[in-house]
């Protein structure tokens, strides 16, 4: 008899419509941010990102709700992988930022280091733009048929009101959209 284990897992919190009747009023706030702040787009980002200008909407009262929804999801996502709540509640949100995302652009794979949990939360999005997981550990030759043991690389749609939370390890993009318009909350967790 032979067993097949899994070892190491990935994972990925999906939520979805967390606070879908407040879209608006994040939607206001980050165009009010993004008319005041310089935006950081680079060969890397290739997005319009408050990043490195504006890191900290999680103290704005709009953004409030949302807050506590992250932290809400974070903790069920932690509970899952087993921590108990007093180590849950040392968890806290080190930076939140907006992305903002045209037409033909994309997020490049990256990780956020100097953190252990990041999310997105999709403000202005639809399903068909994608976000992606990938595995570049994985030097097997591609396989004709994927399984759940080789799968090396997972989309997933980012409509409105869409929370994702991952490890903040885990290699991640956006594909080449094909939408006018993205608005993205991303956020780190320490």
């Amino acid at each position: 008899m032979a067993n097949i284990e899994y070892l190491f897992p990935k994972s990925v919190l999906i939520a979805d419509n967390v606070n879908i009747d407040e879209l608006d009023l994040y939607k206001t706030k980050i165009y009010d941010i993004f008319a005041g702040a310089g935006l950081n787009k680079n060969e890397f980002l290739g997005v319009d990102s408050t990043h490195t200008t504006h890191n900290k909407l999680h103290i704005f009262h709009e953004f409030a709700n949302l807050v506590e929804s992250i932290y809400f999801y974070t903790s069920l996502y932690l509970s899952n992988m087993g921590y108990d709540k007093e180590t849950i509640t040392k968890f806290k949100i080190r930076e939140m930022w907006a992305n903002r995302s045209l037409k033909g652009e994309t997020l490049q794979t990256h990780v956020h280091p100097n953190s252990l949990i990041s999310g997105a939360y999709y403000v202005e999005s639809t399903f068909d733009e994608k976000i992606f997981f990938s595995d570049f550990s994985n030097n097997m030759p591609e396989p004709k048929n994927f399984t759940e043991s080789s799968m090396n690389i997972r989309w997933y749609g980012t409509n409105s009101s869409r929370l994702l939370l991952f490890k903040s390890d885990m290699p991640h993009g956006t594909t080449k959209q094909i939408s006018d318009h993205r608005i993205t909350i991303s956020f780190n967790i320490s």
